[in-house]
């Protein structure tokens, strides 16, 4: 019967684990197995905080991004004068009758 246990089951164990509450008296309460509290429990007491170790690639480049996060114009408001800047949305409409001329736009 494995399953993986959501925050609010993973929260319950580690609650009545606190109380006292024997791990097989946990595991029937939430219908789970007496390994899946004993595994829930194990990895909370090394840290994980949702019962899986996590990997973050981004960890060898976490100074470079907080200081590229951080650096200039972040956060900036940037004005123009009016006109210095438009928006143009890019599409192609073939055969388009304008005044009775069929034009590629």
């Amino acid at each position: 019967m494995a399953c993986k246990l959501n925050l609010e089951a993973r929260m319950t164990v580690m609650e009545l684990d606190r109380r006292g509450v024997s791990r097989s008296a946990i595991a029937r309460t939430l219908q789970v197995t007496e390994g899946a509290v004993r595994y829930h429990l194990r990895r909370q007491a090394q840290g994980a905080v949702d019962g899986r170790a996590k990997v973050h690639r981004a960890r060898p480049w976490h100074a470079a991004i907080a200081r590229w996060i951080a650096g200039p114009g972040a956060g900036c408001r940037v004005e123009t004068p009016p006109g210095a800047q438009g928006q143009v949305d890019w599409a192609h409409f073939p055969a388009v009758r304008i005044y009775g001329e069929t034009l590629d736009l």
